[in-house]
């Protein structure tokens, strides 16, 4: 993500949680994204909770200079980060599921 839109994002996150056909899990990788803002945060906040409430496993993945900003001060990520959730790259994130989905269809797959 390069801007987090809370609204579109948050309802992206809500449909994932309410869909008859749950992932087992979800990766969701800042990694891109140059800032977060209060807004944006609270609704990150908001859908990972959703899906872990859904009984997805939710892992984000935050690069060093997120977690500077509005990140680096959430709570809610601090307490991702201590159940293991938060990782710094995609690929660290990915460890053991690397065969469970279609290198062809995530071609920026092809770095890990």
């Amino acid at each position: 993500m390069v801007y987090v839109a809370a609204d579109r994002h948050s309802a992206r996150l809500k449909g994932l949680a309410n869909a008859k056909k749950k992932p087992a899990k979800l990766v969701l990788s800042l990694e891109l994204t140059s800032r977060v803002d209060v807004d944006g945060s609270a609704a990150l906040a908001k859908g990972i909770k959703h899906l872990q409430d859904a009984g997805v496993a939710v892992d984000l993945v935050v690069p060093p200079q997120l977690k500077c900003g509005v990140l680096g001060r959430a709570d809610w990520l601090a307490k991702l980060g201590n159940e293991g959730h938060v990782f710094q790259h995609r690929r660290d994130a990915l460890k053991g599921y690397e065969d469970s989905f279609d290198v062809d269809q995530h071609p920026a797959m092809d770095s890990i």
